[in-house]
C-alpha cells in the first residue's frame, strides 16, 4: 500500500511539472481531422501560444512528438512511421538531425539524407489521400508502384519534381498531377555532406493495388 501511495504521489507531481512552464500554467487542446489528432498544450492565460509538449497521431499511433515554447519548436522532436518506428529525431536547438534509424550516430556527421520535416507519412499520405486509381488503368489491369522524386535544395525548398520510377503512362500522369497540389508550406531538411548542406532528392513510392476480390 505504501508503495502504491508513492507510485501516486509521484504521478501527482509528474502532472504539476507537465501543467507548468516558466511559472506559467498549461492547458492541453485536442484537436481531431478525421485520422489525425493532435495533443498540445497551450498558454492558459493565451491560448494562441503553444507550450510544453505536442503529440500528432494517426488513427491512433504516435507519429510525432516533441516540445513547444511560445509556438517554437524546442529540443529533440521524434518522428515516426505508421509502425510506430522511430524514423529519425531532430534538435530544433542546434537545426541538427541527431538520429536516424539503422544508422550509427558517427555517420551522420559524414552525411544525412534529404528528409521531410515531420513524419515521412504526411506526404505519403497526402499523395495517396489526393489519387484516385484511374478507371482506364483497372480495366486495362495497371498495377504497381511509382515513385515520385523530389528535387530539394540546400535550403529545404522544392525544386522541381518528377518520377524516378514509372509504369504506365495513366498511372504516372496521375501521381503527378497530385504531385503539382504538393503544399507550399512543406518544409524538409536539405542533405548534408560533412554538416555541409547540399542539392538532394526526397522519394516517395506510391503503390496501385487492383482489388482482386
Amino acid at each position: 500500500m505504501e508503495d502504491v501511495r508513492r507510485l501516486f504521489i509521484v504521478i501527482i507531481l509528474f502532472v504539476i511539472s507537465v501543467f507548468q512552464l516558466s511559472g506559467q500554467e498549461i492547458t492541453f487542446i485536442t484537436r481531431e481531422n478525421g485520422y489525425f489528432r493532435e495533443v498540445y498544450g497551450v498558454d492558459t492565460n493565451d491560448t494562441t501560444l503553444r507550450k510544453g509538449r505536442y503529440f500528432h497521431y494517426y488513427k491512433g499511433r504516435i507519429i510525432e512528438k516533441g516540445r513547444y515554447l511560445n509556438n517554437r519548436q524546442i529540443g529533440k522532436w521524434q518522428y515516426f512511421n505508421l509502425n510506430n518506428i522511430l524514423e529519425y529525431e531532430y534538435d530544433y536547438d542546434i537545426e541538427k538531425i541527431v538520429r536516424i534509424a539503422g544508422r550509427a550516430r558517427r555517420e551522420l556527421a559524414m552525411a544525412t539524407p534529404c528528409m521531410f520535416k515531420g513524419s515521412p507519412l504526411i506526404p505519403y499520405l497526402f499523395i495517396v489521400g489526393h489519387l484516385n486509381y484511374p478507371e482506364q488503368a483497372k480495366e486495362l489491369d495497371i498495377s504497381g508502384e511509382v515513385e515520385l522524386g523530389l528535387r530539394i535544395s540546400k535550403d529545404g525548398s522544392i525544386l522541381s519534381y518528377y518520377l524516378s520510377k514509372k509504369i504506365h503512362p495513366i498511372l504516372d500522369s496521375a501521381v503527378m498531377k497530385v504531385a503539382s497540389k504538393l503544399p507550399s508550406e512543406w518544409e524538409f531538411l536539405a542533405a548534408t555532406r560533412m554538416g555541409n548542406p547540399i542539392n538532394g532528392e526526397y522519394r516517395i513510392a506510391i503503390q496501385f493495388e487492383l482489388d482482386t476480390k
